[in-house]
């Protein structure tokens, strides 16, 4: 097992962004449930939150919140167990893997998996997230294929003027989003769902962060 300490602890005041009805009024709540207050977003599909430490080397300080979305097992009676999803990149969030489930995965992982995924810190609707720049059209406005050394030069200006105004606004929060915070984070929801050992799927970058993990 990881050594990563049991600090998840549910997120009150997290926007309600879904439905009203809970899982619980739809079928028979699994362990771990009560602490994402899953909520019914489509039929079969959930969303929810989960707040995980900031800092993982500082458990008892500032907190991030994870938003996460779970496709439930088709066929509860023949459930394995949760099947923990993400698509990669890194730079967006993992949850329409989850909300998309029907078009992804074979009828097997349907029926016999929880699918989940997240949107992983700094991401979608975790919060806080990454958020760089108020205008893109400046970013946008440069030829993004340059044809002469002006173009070029240009084009790696805006690109180190983008960074730098990035790493200007996020500067408390850039330094905890590494591959490994989001690996420890990975296993605080394994975790949360009260669930010994849990399955992984990880298509690009996802692959290198499920072997961090």
């Amino acid at each position: 097992d990881s050594t990563v300490p049991d600090t998840a602890t549910p997120d009150t005041a997290s926007p309600d962004t879904s439905a009203d009805s809970t899982v619980g009024d739809t079928i028979p709540a699994q362990p771990g449930d009560a602490l994402f207050d899953w909520k019914e977003i489509d039929t079969g599909v959930d969303g929810g939150f989960l707040t995980v430490p900031l800092d993982w080397s500082d458990p008892g300080g500032s907190t991030t919140t994870l938003y996460l979305v779970r496709h439930r097992a088709v066929d509860p009676a023949r459930r394995i167990g949760t099947l923990l999803v993400n698509p990669g990149g890194p730079g967006f969030g993992g949850t329409d893997l989850a909300v998309g489930a029907d078009g992804t995965y074979g009828p097997d992982l349907l029926a016999r998996f929880d699918i989940i995924g997240w949107d992983p810190r700094g991401t979608g609707l975790s919060e806080p997230r990454v958020d760089c720049i108020d205008d893109y059209d400046h970013y946008f406005a440069v030829d993004s294929s340059p044809d002469t050394e002006a173009e070029r030069t240009a084009l790696i200006d805006l690109g180190e003027e983008f960074g730098a105004a990035c790493q200007r606004k996020n500067a408390d929060l850039l330094p905890f989003l590494s591959t490994a915070d989001s690996a420890r984070d990975m296993d605080a929801i394994r975790k949360a769902l009260h669930e010994p050992t849990i399955s992984y799927f990880g298509f690009s970058y996802g692959s290198e962060l499920g072997a961090t993990w």
